[in-house]
């Protein structure tokens, strides 16, 4: 299996943890606040988003490039921003035509 065709739930980097926090981590159940991503996208499509988000940084970086510790900064950055951009997007995209599930 080709490490970039690993799930979700394997091999997510520590040096990806704060903006994973940021944007997917919350209470999922019904108990308590829902990560942003997942108000966004519903519980089938923010997994997919953040795997899709991990997934981008590694190639922008490099994969050795988003791995290695001296240059976990950069890949938090590329991150944050892909992140970013996602969640603006989405958030337009509902403003202007609505949920399309």
């Amino acid at each position: 299996m080709d490490f970039f065709d690993e799930p979700i739930t394997r091999a997510i980097p520590s040096i990806f943890a704060p903006v994973r926090e940021k944007y997917f981590h919350g209470r999922e159940d019904c108990s308590g606040p829902k990560s942003p991503m997942y108000e966004l996208f519903g519980p089938c499509k923010y997994a997919k988003v953040w795997d899709l988000i991990r997934k981008l940084t590694y190639q922008i970086c490099g994969r050795e490039f988003a791995i290695d510790p001296e240059n976990k900064d950069q890949s938090r950055y590329v991150a944050e921003k892909l992140c970013e951009l996602v969640y603006d997007l989405r958030n337009e995209h509902l403003e202007e035509y609505g949920d399309d599930d």
